[in-house]
């Protein structure tokens, strides 16, 4: 779990973040309509954390092959990816919710958005889902029961 999957997430992060970047320069440099909500994204601290704390930061720690054998770092960097991915499917659908549609001359400027209670209580549903499978399968695949080799 300290060498090859650490390589796997930072493979996998390294692409993510390539493909972060295109979307982004096409958003910034495009000139669609209501493609300007990237400006408005570009601007916000959220993306920042995104992009820098959540993605940038957990890659260059699962580069170095000293940092990849603590588990403590394995498991930040984790939970970073993860903040990092909620933090952008919410700007992803809060993006989208702002620029009004048809918006034309008679509408200037951003709409009002903020998720309901109820949009809330969907994203700690999908969490408790989420959470309930994975103990389930812990419980009745018992994979913490498997024995170890002798080699290892």
């Amino acid at each position: 779990m300290t060498n090859v999957m650490p390589q796997l997430l930072a493979s996998s992060l390294g692409i993510v973040l390539i493909f972060m970047y295109a979307r982004t320069m096409n958003g910034l440099w495009s000139n669609l309509e209501g493609l300007e909500v990237f400006y408005r994204m570009a601007a916000s601290l959220l993306f920042h954390f995104e992009i820098w704390i959540g993605l940038v930061l957990p890659f260059v720690v699962l580069l170095s092959p000293t940092l990849r054998r603590r588990d403590d770092v394995l498991i930040g960097a984790a939970v970073l990816v993860i903040a990092a991915l909620f933090v952008g499917r919410y700007e992803y659908v809060i993006g989208g919710q702002v620029v009004p549609l048809f918006r034309g001359i008679a509408v200037t400027g951003y709409a009002e958005y903020a998720p309901s209670f109820t949009e809330w209580m969907l994203v700690v549903l999908g969490a408790s889902i989420t959470v309930f499978l994975y103990g389930a399968g812990e419980w009745l695949l018992a994979l913490s029961d498997t024995p170890r080799s002798r080699h290892a």
